[in-house]
């Protein structure tokens, strides 16, 4: 960055507040950090009393990428891939499939808490076997799918000391 440089920086909220990723148009890759990996999904989670919708940031976020799809990607973990187009539009599906999940529990438990509704979904793993980092990982996953909901108006959450999700609308948003 700077004069002469090609390289360019894309702010892309969600994972953090002020994530952003670097494009290098002279060698033609594009360092996404944490925002895009090839084989797992960034952790996406408010931080600590904020309500800000950070998985709605993440989502839009997201679409700023897929003009570069012809650029090498290299990411913070794993491994570098091509294909970054298909790759965003897999990660928004995934979170659209997430968020029709917890609209389900949401459904099946009105009134769940957070800690309940996280229970109630699919993981990697059974949740009993999560346990420690990967349990609060979750938590504030799921919290994240909460709010986002809460922010488009499809849940509502009715509690006051804990939480209390409650369904307005049956549908989750549309993604794609």
């Amino acid at each position: 960055m700077g004069a002469g440089s090609s390289l360019s920086a894309i702010w892309t909220p969600g994972h953090t507040p002020g994530h952003v990723c670097f494009f290098d148009a002279e060698r033609n890759v594009i360092l996404t950090g944490d925002h895009v990996l090839p084989r797992i999904t960034p952790n996406i989670s408010p931080l600590p009393g904020v309500e800000d919708d950070v998985l709605g940031d993440y989502l839009s976020s997201l679409l700023l990428l897929t003009d570069y799809d012809d650029a090498e990607v290299l990411p913070a973990h794993e491994y570098r891939f091509a294909g970054l187009k298909q790759r965003v539009h897999d990660l928004r599906r995934h979170h659209g499939d997430r968020l029709a999940e917890v609209i389900d529990v949401v459904r099946a438990e009105p009134g769940a808490d957070t800690a309940a509704v996280t229970a109630g979904l699919r993981w990697s793993r059974p949740w009993p076997q999560m346990l420690g980092t990967a349990r609060r990982f979750a938590i504030g996953e799921a919290y994240a799918h909460l709010v986002h909901l809460a922010h488009t108006g499809a849940i509502v959450n009715k509690g006051v000391d804990v939480d209390a999700w409650h369904l307005i609308r049956d549908t989750p948003p549309e993604l794609d």
